[in-house]
C-alpha cells in the first residue's frame, strides 16, 4: 500500500522522472547565455534564455523542458565546477523555478549547490532561502488529496530543513495530519513517535503521546497504545488533557477486552464521549441493571421535555427493553408517562407499544432487538476517529475532501 501510495504521489505531483541528460556543459551551445543569465553580473534575459534555449535543446534530445532544466549527470561535483560562477548559476535557477510556481525543483538545485559548493560565500544565504520556501510550503498547501500527496513527496524529500523547537514541532504536526488524511496511518504513527521520542518533553511530550495512542488505536492496536501514554506520562496535566488521556486509556482496555479495567479507568467522569463507552462496556458484559441506569445518565437532558432526536428514541427503546428483560414492568410506566408523546413515527409507534404493552410479546420483536440496536449506534469508534480528526482541524476541515 505504501509502495503504491507513493507511486501515486510522485505522479500528482507532476515530477519527472530521474534521468540523467547526457550532455556535456563544456560543449553545450547556449552556455555564453546561460551564464550571462545566470552569472553574477546577470546580463541578459532569465526568462527568455530558459523558455527559448531549453525548449529547444530538449527538442533535440527528446526530453521534456522542466525535466531538462534540472537534471544534470551523475558526477554533479565535476559539472557545476566547470566556471566559476556555479554557486550563483544553481541560486539563480532555483529562483526561476520558485518564480514559476515550482518550489520542489526549486529545492532541489538549490540543494545541489549547498550539496557540492558548500565553501561558496553565497551557500549560507542559500539555506535560509530553502528553509524559508521549506516552511511556506508546509503550510500553505491547499487541503486536498492531490495536494497533500505533493505536501508528503516534498517533506519526505527534504526533511532535513525541518527546524528544530516550536517551528519544526508544528511542521510534525502538519505532516501527521496531511497522512492522516490520505490513510498513511502507519506512516503518521512512526513519525509521531519520532517527535516523541526526539522532539517533546513534559505536557508537549504527553499530548503527542496521547495522539500517537489514538492513531495506535485507529489502527486495532490497543496494547501499543497502552504503552505509548505509559511511556509519554506527566504527572502535572492540564484537565482537558488528562480526560483525552483516560479516555484513550480507557478505549484501549475495552478495544483489548478488559471491560472492568476499562469501566474503572473512566469512574466518575462526566461527558458525552465517556458515557457512550459506559454504554458500550455495559453492553459487552450484559449487564442490564448498569445498562439501564447509564441509559438513564443519557437521557437526563431530555426526561421532562424537549425534542428526541432518532439516537435519543433509540436510547428510550433500548431503555425500555432492558427494563422489561429484567421485568421491571414499574420502571416501563414511568418511562412511558414521560416519554408517550415524543415517540412518534408508525415503526416507532409499533415497537415503543410493543415493550409498553403487557402480555404483547407473542406479537412483536424480542426485547434483545432493541439492545442490538443499541450496539450498532455510533459510539466510541465515531468517538476515537473524532478525537484524531478534531486535532488536526486545521489540515482536515472535512474527511470528504481528502478523498
Amino acid at each position: 500500500m505504501r509502495q503504491f501510495l507513493f507511486g501515486v504521489i510522485i505522479l500528482l505531483a507532476g515530477m519527472p522522472a530521474a534521468k540523467a541528460v547526457d550532455w556535456d556543459y563544456r560543449t553545450d551551445p547556449y552556455r555564453k547565455e546561460l551564464r550571462q543569465c545566470l552569472g553574477r553580473d546577470g546580463q541578459g534575459d532569465c526568462d527568455m534564455v530558459i523558455r527559448r534555449v531549453y525548449p529547444q535543446y530538449c527538442m533535440e534530445t527528446g526530453y521534456a523542458a522542466a525535466e531538462c532544466a534540472a537534471a544534470f549527470p551523475k558526477d554533479e561535483r565535476r559539472q557545476w565546477r566547470l566556471h566559476e560562477y556555479e554557486a550563483t548559476y544553481l541560486d539563480r535557477l532555483g529562483d526561476f523555478y520558485l518564480s514559476r510556481d515550482d518550489p520542489y525543483w526549486a529545492l532541489w538545485t538549490w540543494r545541489v549547490a549547498v550539496r557540492h559548493l558548500r565553501d561558496d560565500q553565497i551557500v549560507p544565504e542559500i539555506i535560509l532561502k530553502m528553509v524559508a520556501v521549506f516552511q511556506q510550503e508546509m503550510h500553505d498547501r491547499p487541503l486536498t488529496w492531490t495536494e497533500n500527496a505533493k505536501l508528503l513527496y516534498m517533506y519526505y524529500s527534504f526533511r532535513e530543513l525541518t527546524p528544530s523547537g516550536p517551528e519544526g514541532d508544528a511542521i510534525l504536526e502538519m505532516v501527521i495530519g496531511r497522512l492522516l488524511a490520505v490513510d498513511e496511518i502507519r506512516l503518521a504513527e512512526q513519525l509521531s513517535n519520532d517527535r516523541n521520542n526526539f522532539r517533546v518533553v513534559g505536557v508537549e511530550k504527553a499530548r503527542a503521546g496521547r495522539d500517537l495512542a489514538l492513531m495506535l488505536l485507529l489502527d486495532r492496536r490497543p496494547e501499543q497504545a497502552l504503552q505509548a501514554l505509559g511511556q509519554t506520562s506527566f504527572p502535572e496535566l492540564a484537565p482537558d488533557l488528562l480526560q483525552d488521556r483516560l479516555w484513550v486509556k480507557a478505549k484501549a482496555h475495552f478495544d483489548k477486552g478488559d471491560y472492568g479495567k476499562a469501566s474503572l479507568t473512566i469512574a466518575g467522569i462526566e461527558g458525552k464521549a465517556f458515557d457512550s463507552l459506559r454504554l458500550e462496556i455495559a453492553l459487552k458484559q450484559k449487564d442490564l441493571t448498569g445498562l439501564a441506569r447509564q441509559l438513564g445518565v443519557m437521557l437526563e437532558p431530555v426526561l421532562e421535555e424537549g425534542d428526541l432526536d432518532a439516537i435519543q428514541r433509540d436510547l428510550v427503546l433500548g431503555w425500555m427493553a432492558a427494563l422489561k428483560i429484567l421485568g421491571d414492568e414499574d420502571g416501563i410506566q414511568l418511562l412511558d408517562q414521560r416519554f408517550r408523546d415524543r415517540m412518534t413515527g408508525k415503526d416507532l409507534s409499533r415497537d415503543y407499544e410493543c415493550l409498553v404493552t403487557a402480555g404483547a410479546e407473542s406479537r412483536c420483536d424480542a426485547p434483545e432487538k432493541h439492545l442490538e440496536v443499541l450496539s450498532l449506534l455510533p459510539g466510541s469508534d465515531l468517538t476515537l476517529k473524532r478525537h484524531l480528526f478534531g486535532m488536526n482541524a486545521r489540515y482536515l476541515k472535512a474527511e470528504n475532501q481528502t478523498k
